[in-house]
């Protein structure tokens, strides 16, 4: 049996994170106060907003953007498409979700990252605005990303490679599980701390319950929101990967976690799982990272040497 982990401590992380990791942290607590546990959604996502505005750089790549929106009749799907120079010539497009526990997040928070996503792989990238809960709980979320999946396979020959980050990673891969056997299934994914629904108990959310950037009082909150205050109906594996019995015929995986996340253990027992079923997934653990390290990558250091890192693995998985 596998000894309970120690919880690391704030000295821990103090010792163990470089200082532009920890420059990072504190500018990002900045846009917080101490206890937001009662300022209500729409101000925390006006504050998630601000703060994403604060790290988006000035000299971002100038590519052609478009927006559109997909008719369901639950509601319309926003979606943005990033058109980078010679993304007509690419071999295969990618389909992104946004991170924010399901419940933070927009098309403006990460459209940063998809014009630099865009612009370094040459590939078009297609955004989906999700449906957020607590309005619009799972499986809202889920049935707004196979929507966007069945539109982007039908406005494009292209192969799809699924894309996401934290919240969004989860998506992506329910995406490819959901649709594996579709004549138009993705042939590749990339997630980025994933969140799939492992125990949160154990591993990870002991070692680091109390680390900076999420906790893992945090992570049991978004969960709430994302159920609906019934956290039964996340055991559902179209909301938690993890719980799937069967992980044959999945597309070739890569996973990035930070080492200093509540969710690290989710991406390596993922990929264990695919790997275990005949299947193809790489691992990779950033040292000395934390989640949402994506929005430090223009400090250059880890961050920005994973960003690298992550658009070179969307590109391997193009064939």
């Amino acid at each position: 049996m596998t000894d309970t982990p120690r919880t690391w401590t704030a000295e821990d992380y103090h010792r163990h994170l470089d200082d532009d990791v920890k420059a990072f942290i504190a500018k990002s607590d900045s846009f917080y106060p101490e206890d937001k546990s009662d300022v209500p959604i729409p101000e925390r996502r006006d504050m998630y907003e601000a703060l994403c505005a604060h790290f988006r750089p000035d000299d971002l790549p100038e590519i052609e953007i478009e927006d559109a929106v997909i008719s369901d009749p639950r509601s319309d799907i926003p979606l943005r498409r990033y058109k980078p120079q010679g993304w007509h010539k690419a071999k295969a497009q990618i389909l992104f979700f946004h991170g924010g526990g399901y419940v933070l997040g927009s098309l403006e928070t990460h459209q940063d990252l998809c014009v630099q996503v865009a612009d370094d792989t040459g590939m078009m990238l297609t955004a989906v605005d999700y449906a957020l809960s607590p309005e619009r709980p799972f499986p809202h979320d889920w049935q707004d990303a196979m929507a966007a999946f069945e539109h982007v396979a039908a406005s494009s020959s292209l192969p799809i490679v699924t894309f996401g980050d934290s919240a969004g990673a989860n998506l992506a891969a329910a995406v490819c599980h959901e649709n594996r056997h579709h004549e138009r299934a993705p042939t590749g994914q990339v997630l980025v701390y994933p969140g799939l629904g492992s125990d949160l108990t154990q591993g990870s959310f002991v070692e680091h319950a109390d680390a900076p950037g999420l906790t893992t009082a945090g992570t049991t909150d978004y969960k709430l929101y994302r159920s609906g205050g019934e956290m039964w109906r996340l055991a559902d594996p179209k909301a938690s990967p993890l719980n799937a019995t069967d992980f044959t015929a999945l597309p070739p995986t890569i996973v990035f976690s930070g080492e200093c996340d509540p969710l690290r253990d989710d991406g390596r027992l993922y990929c264990e799982k695919v790997n275990d079923s005949g299947g193809s997934a790489r691992y990779v653990e950033e040292a000395g990272l934390i989640h949402g390290y994506l929005r430090a990558r223009h400090a250059g250091g880890k961050a920005g040497r994973s960003f690298a890192n992550i658009c070179k693995a969307l590109s391997e998985l193009v064939f």
